[in-house]
């Protein structure tokens, strides 16, 4: 069975990759923002975030569609979209800080809010929940099924750099091939791990996390995702095979990245 591995193009596994370094910049981004004020580091920027806000309005004008922002940060876009009047928003993340940062980063822009609406729009939600573990999470803020359009800037990304994931994909998929030749007397024994040639390389663990997302997701929900470590091409394979169907929604331009280096890609 041949199965993917790192190349000169693809992005190495980093500590970006790992929570400890998340919980790390949290802990930092929740001290500046309790002393000054600092919302912290918008990911990717504003303006990829804008886009992703604007596709959002431009192409789901129900305001209370079920939307889920996986790795919501600092919880900036979903406080944009709940300016713009959409009600219905759930934010996730692996960090206990992030969401902490995110609950009171909400709280303040509304506490500053000098004009509400007739009506107070619902604040999001924001919930624990590690993506790569669903027995991890709060089934109250995410059940199953339970949402129509689901947002990922940048958290990919980070999740395809974690070398524990990539290694426990790798023994995985090497157990499924040792599986496949056993009690087999003249079957060949599995070959060693190779690069394939044909077709878009999937990303590393593209296909859990697109099993993931789309148990997430209910009928014709879909997934809005930016990202400069792969291609369109490569994010399809990979969410293909993980039986997340993947569909371009918009081209976003994004400049040099903590993630990639000097690899800026565009979806």
């Amino acid at each position: 069975m041949a199965t993917t591995t790192d190349t000169d193009d693809a992005p190495a596994a980093s500590r970006l990759g790992t929570r400890d370094y998340w919980d790390g910049v949290y802990d930092v981004e929740v001290a500046n923002f309790e002393d000054h004020g600092d919302i912290g580091e918008i990911w990717f920027g504003e303006d990829v975030a804008e886009k992703m806000v604007d596709w959002v309005e431009d192409n789901v004008p129900t305001r209370d569609t079920p939307t889920i922002d996986i790795g919501c940060g600092n919880g900036h876009m979903l406080l944009e979209l709940r300016n713009r009047g959409y009600t219905s928003l759930v934010g996730v993340d692996y960090s206990p800080r992030s969401v902490e940062l995110a609950e009171r980063v909400v709280a303040a822009a509304v506490a500053e809010t000098t004009s509400a609406p007739p009506a107070p729009l619902p604040l999001p939600r924001f919930a624990v929940m590690d993506v790569m573990d669903p027995s991890s999470a709060a089934a109250a803020a995410a059940p199953a099924r339970s949402f129509l359009l689901a947002l990922d800037k940048g958290t990919f990304d980070a999740i395809s750099l974690s070398a524990a994931g990539r290694a426990a994909e790798e023994a995985a998929s090497t157990a499924v091939a040792t599986t496949s030749t056993a009690g087999q007397p003249d079957a060949p024994a599995a070959p060693a791990a190779t690069t394939l040639q044909a077709g878009p390389r999937p990303p590393p663990l593209a296909r859990p996390y697109a099993r993931t997302v789309a148990g997430l997701l209910a009928d014709g929900g879909r997934l809005l995702i930016t990202s400069c470590n792969w291609t369109e091409e490569e994010l399809a394979a990979g969410f293909a095979e993980g039986a997340c169907t993947s569909r371009r929604a918009a081209e976003f331009d994004t400049a040099r990245s903590r993630l990639a280096g000097d690899r800026a890609r565009r979806w």
